[in-house]
């Protein structure tokens, strides 16, 4: 089984090589791809040497800084062509654990899940390190997105992803009309309207202590205008009745337990 972690980055010369070095430890299964746009502190050429020490790691130098999304749809469409079974999406600066990874993968098989999110919004989820402003903006982000689009995610704002490759390739995300960080609303959005299988699992989600965030009036703006658009093609498409309402989601916590059975006691 392969399962690729595909990573934007922009300035992350702090913490990409530890990173790397994490998610290689994880088990020869385990490769990275790093979307690097044109880093002027030389993110990609670390990445570079890497690759050349090592043929799990993958890089792709894109000319200029072309938005978070555009980087999920490049790093994704090379993840599967490459053979990818699983494709995680993960941010660079540690918020999203790489030891994560692997209970996201066993939660995929073991439920049958074609993404499994990391929400830090339910089942013991939780933020650390962030300020007063940065909860609000995401929170209100989040409530506002399940308002809009439905209540099948717990947390829309989340970008530690794991998708079955299967189900990815099935996705139009290449004609997603965003490139920032609104394409992951538009792919959350796009399994809840094929009511395909979510899973979600809690994650602690650790503010990073390296580097600079990259968050923007910009992008929130992009992000709100994307959910409007969604709202409306959704409603278009009910009242023709192309689509229905109901994902299935499942609780990642409740249903390895049922899976792994009764626990035994001295």
């Amino acid at each position: 089984m392969k399962c690729t972690a595909v990573v934007p980055t922009y300035n992350e010369k702090e913490n990409i090589e530890e990173l790397i070095t994490q998610v290689l430890a994880l088990g020869p299964e385990f490769h990275i791809l790093v979307v690097d746009d044109n880093s002027p502190d030389g993110t990609g050429d670390i990445v570079h040497r890497l690759q050349q020490e090592n043929n799990r790691v993958r890089v792709i130098h894109r000319a200029r800084k072309s938005g978070l999304g555009t980087a999920y749809m490049d790093g994704m469409t090379l993840a599967l062509a490459e053979g990818a079974e699983f494709v995680v999406q993960m941010d660079a600066d540690f918020s999203h654990p790489p030891a994560s990874v692997p209970k996201m993968l066993k939660i995929a098989e073991q439920t049958g899940a074609d993404v499994v999110i990391g929400t830090r919004y339910s089942g013991g989820g939780r933020i650390e390190g962030w300020p007063i402003a940065r909860h609000l903006l995401s929170r209100g982000g989040n409530w506002y997105a399940r308002v809009m689009l439905g209540r099948a995610f717990s947390d829309y704002t989340s970008g530690f992803m794991c998708h079955r490759a299967s189900t990815l390739r099935e996705l139009p995300f290449r004609e997603f009309g965003c490139s920032n960080f609104a394409f992951l609303l538009e792919l959350k959005s796009e399994y809840g309207r094929r009511k395909l299988h979510i899973a979600e699992m809690p994650i602690e989600f650790v503010n990073r202590t390296r580097g600079a965030s990259k968050i923007s009036l910009g992008i929130v703006f992009e992000a709100f205008r994307i959910v409007v658009q969604i709202n409306r093609r959704t409603r278009r498409e009910r009242a023709a009745g192309l689509v229905g309402a109901g994902s299935q989601t499942t609780d990642a916590i409740e249903a390895l337990s049922a899976a792994e059975g009764p626990k035994e006691h001295p």
